[in-house]
C-alpha cells in the first residue's frame, strides 16, 4: 500500500496535479459533491 501511494503523489507532481490524502473515517460517500452539504444518517 505505501508504494501504490507514494506513486500516486509522484505521479501527481510529475504532472501538476493535485492529489489529496483523506483519512479512512472521512464520510466522503455522506457530502454532496455539488453543494458541500453533509447529510446526517
Amino acid at each position: 500500500m505505501y508504494k501504490l501511494i507514494r506513486q500516486l503523489e509522484y505521479k501527481s507532481d510529475w504532472n501538476d496535479r493535485t492529489y489529496h490524502k483523506v483519512d479512512r473515517y472521512f464520510a466522503s460517500s455522506q457530502i454532496c459533491s455539488n453543494c458541500g452539504y453533509k447529510m446526517e444518517m
